[in-house]
């Protein structure tokens, strides 16, 4: 895969990107134009303290959710992770995110729990909490794979498909499968009720045979 480009913040271990925010708290970043995202990868802020329970910076990371969007809305886009286990001695280094799917916005969204037994592990405010986002995939949402090399398949009813399979969301007209590369019959319309009625005289025939009683 490759880097998209994108690689906010300072240092891995300080809090450069670290601030209390209004309620909740909102990053996002811009990609510039829809495209194919495999990853994430989000660098915790420590403020050059150890990562165990006494880190005041881990407890305001705890709980985020990352989204992908193709607008500034999250709700508009994919929900890639929702943090819901880490404490402040587990939360990693590195937070690596797989998130096939496409998009122009990587939305940060943090929001302390009101009403919940766990609300005691997290900060009391909301905050971005991080040092460094990385975006990684492919430039084009019209190629896939490792190297970003292979074209998507030209029967996909949109231009882009997934980043590692190539499997298209939808197939143009006439198309079918993962690929859209088998071609299916159309029936005409007007020939489609000759069909149906065909199909309910069979069904009708077939269930008079059962039910005549045959001659002792």
């Amino acid at each position: 895969m490759h880097s998209l480009g994108i690689k906010v913040g300072g240092l891995k271990n300080n809090s450069s990107t670290s601030g209390r925010t209004e309620s909740p708290a909102t990053w996002w970043v811009n990609l510039r134009s829809v495209v194919s995202i495999h990853h994430v990868i989000i660098y915790p802020t420590a403020g050059n303290q150890p990562r165990d329970f006494q880190n005041k910076f881990a407890s305001r990371f705890q709980g985020f959710h990352l989204y992908i969007s193709s607008t500034t809305n999250r709700l508009d886009g994919h929900l890639c992770f929702h943090d819901t286990t880490n404490n402040n001695s587990t939360i990693p280094a590195v937070v690596n995110i797989t998130c096939p799917v496409h998009g122009q916005f990587v939305i940060y969204y943090n929001k302390r729990p009101q009403n919940s037994y766990s609300a005691s592990r997290f900060s009391d405010d909301d905050f971005n909490a991080f040092c460094k986002v990385e975006v990684l995939g492919c430039k084009s949402s019209k190629f896939y794979g490792s190297n970003c090399s292979l074209p998507c398949p030209s029967n996909c009813l949109h231009p882009y498909c997934h980043i590692e399979t190539g499997a298209c969301h939808e197939c143009k007209l006439r198309y079918i499968g993962h690929h859209c590369r088998l071609e299916k019959e159309i029936v005409d319309e007007k020939y489609l009720w000759l069909y149906i009625a065909l199909g309910v005289l069979i069904t009708y025939v077939v269930a008079i045979v059962h039910l005549t009683p045959f001659p002792a």
